[in-house]
């Protein structure tokens, strides 16, 4: 992560590290499979959401991205940036959606190309940390379509929160925080402004560096749902070694292993 601490310098010269670094894991793992996926730091990438009129043609979707987006992403150029989207929620707006973007720098994404290239690997995804732990929470915990929970993901600088209603993400939300007090007050505005006009969320899914039994223990205090780490193995047939392993930990590295998960 700290490689990539700045957008501003994606050095080509990295690939050869990154290979390296990347072949020391796979020996270290005794890791023989073919495909990689790349999980993006969030700090990395601009994460946006704003409105949309459904009724817009082709042409003028694109263009009203491209002109959302370009207010944003200055000095550097719209066409620099690769960006996926999703709808989110319906506005009371009459034929207007919230549209989430994830919008990550061009170079940065041909380094990883590269660095796949170069050990003769197959690039199969990627992703965000978070929509990785997303999907690593739809996979574990199928209950979740029937239900209206949360999302949080607690960062050494940044925390990220995700309402889901029946399965489908409605809202992202995401703040600088370099302390539990700071993460906790973002959490408990979500949370209380996400159940404004709608069903509070029954439970909350934890994960993250930063998250401890502490921060779980003030959220259950402060607010009435059901608080507990995401676990990203719940459903997952794991080897030997690994079920010998302390399992508490398994949080943290919920976005990577739900990236592994995707198969595209």
């Amino acid at each position: 992560s700290e490689i990539f601490a700045s957008l501003s310098n994606v050095d080509p010269a990295l690939v050869g590290t990154l290979a390296d670094d990347f072949t020391s894991i796979r020996k270290a793992g005794g890791i023989d499979a073919p495909n990689v996926s790349i999980c993006l730091d969030s700090r990395w990438v601009f994460i946006h959401s704003f409105p949309l009129d459904e009724s817009f043609s082709e042409s003028e979707r694109t263009n009203h991205i491209a002109w959302e987006l370009s207010n944003y992403l200055a000095p550097s150029k719209y066409e620099d940036y690769i960006t996926g989207m999703a709808r989110l929620e319906e506005l009371a707006v009459p034929g207007t959606s919230l549209i989430l973007s994830a919008s990550a720098r061009r170079d940065l994404i041909s380094l990883f190309r590269q660095v796949v290239s170069r050990l003769n690997l197959h690039l199969a995804v990627i992703d965000v940390d978070h929509f990785g732990a997303e999907h690593a929470l739809r996979w574990n915990y199928p209950e979740i379509e029937q239900e209206t929970i949360a999302l949080f993901g607690i960062k050494p600088s940044r925390v990220e929160a995700t309402l889901f209603e029946n399965g489908r993400s409605v809202q992202y939300q995401w703040r600088e925080a370099h302390d539990e007090e700071l993460a906790q007050n973002f959490l408990q505005h979500f949370l209380a402004q996400s159940s404004n006009g709608k069903p509070s969320p029954k439970k909350v899914y934890v994960y993250g560096e930063q998250a401890n039994p502490s921060i779980l223990s003030m959220l259950e205090k402060a607010n009435s749902p059901t608080v507990e780490f995401l676990d990203p193995t719940r459903r997952v047939i794991l080897p030997r070694r690994l079920r010998r392993m302390e399992r508490s930990t398994f949080q943290q590295y919920a976005p990577a292993i739900g990236i592994a998960m995707r198969e595209q």
